[in-house]
């Protein structure tokens, strides 16, 4: 099997018929269910209607029901598991997507063994508007900052080509990336744990980016593959305004992310990184003490995982070679 599309289903009662829509659509990547498959994951979804009828009206759709809620990293390990294939897509189904999507990031990864994983240019979905398909720039790839922050590119501004130029970037977006199998398999935990399953959710992508970075094989921008996302946990939204589970486990997991690298950075950004992160955690406790005290339980509790990942966490190249994706 060339490629394999997964999507996870929870609350996404309003999307999922209009988003399979433009998937079962693509163009150019040979026949659906020879060539490439599509499989739609329930996470434990509370209400089932809306995906029985996605069932019947998609047939040529692998459908997956459970009654629990695992994650995001462990519902698309347990695809990527059981549907090999050499391509995997990471897709969310709050996306609409051009015709010749998966096909131009498919393409271009293949063609450039350099790259573990590609993504596209994800615009903003404003969803039941007029028009609905807009020209605000959702995402060009995750960057990330000297001093180790995550953030997406052009995410707010209207796009004017201004980042078609930039090919490399750190990772891609966990709504809609690509990644090579086989480099997958490099970076991967014991019992086939390509997300950390240490992460219930939230940075799971980030994650996954800076594995692959550190063995060398960064992001490919695909520019001319068009997609518009409805995204729900945004930058633009406001920090008062996102539960207290995503500011708990973005917090946490920040943390772990960075401990399973420290070795590998250099002096001037480990001393960088730590002053970042005082601030960080000062700010959860004079601020947030509620975030402060729940993210910090979560990674006591999960401190003995997190240093067996640390030491499987492989370091493959110097990071001065990789430096420059770090702005």
């Amino acid at each position: 099997m060339r490629l394999t599309a997964g999507t996870l289903v929870h609350r996404d009662e309003k999307y999922l018929a209009r988003c399979l829509e433009t998937l079962v659509a693509q163009e150019g990547i040979g026949e659906l269910g020879k060539e490439w498959q599509i499989i739609v994951r329930d996470n434990g979804a509370p209400e089932k209607g809306y995906i029985e009828e996605a069932k019947g009206k998609f047939p040529q759709i692998i459908f997956l029901m459970n009654e629990e809620n695992t994650g995001f990293a462990h519902g698309h390990n347990e695809i990527i598991r059981r549907y090999p294939a050499e391509f995997h897509a990471v897709l969310n189904n709050d996306i609409l997507f051009t015709p010749d999507f998966l096909a131009k990031i498919t393409n271009g990864l293949q063609a450039n063994s350099t790259y573990g994983s590609a993504t596209g240019k994800l615009l903003h979905w404003h969803f039941g508007g007029n028009p609905e398909r807009t020209n605000i720039i959702d995402t060009v790839g995750i960057g990330i900052t000297k001093n180790h922050r995550f953030f997406d590119r052009g995410q707010g501004e209207e796009d004017r080509s201004q980042y078609d130029g930039e090919r490399t970037r750190f990772g891609g977006s966990g709504a809609a990336v690509i990644y090579r199998k086989s480099d997958l398999e490099k970076v991967k935990y014991e019992g086939n744990e390509y997300f950390d399953e240490t992460m219930f959710m939230y940075k799971e992508d980030c994650d996954l980016a800076e594995r692959l970075v550190a063995i060398g094989k960064p992001c490919l921008v695909i520019p001319e593959a068009h997609a518009w996302h409805d995204r729900t946990a945004s930058s633009t939204i406001k920090r008062s305004m996102r539960s207290k589970r995503e500011r708990t486990a973005s917090a946490a997991h920040h943390s772990i992310i960075i401990m399973k690298h420290w070795q590998w950075f250099p002096l001037g950004m480990r001393i960088r990184i730590l002053f970042y992160e005082i601030l960080r955690w000062k700010f959860l406790f004079f601020c947030e003490p509620s975030i402060f005290f729940a993210a910090w339980k979560l990674w006591r509790g999960k401190r003995s995982k997190i240093l067996q990942r640390r030491k499987a966490t492989k370091h493959l190249v110097p990071f001065s070679q990789i430096a420059s994706l770090f702005q």
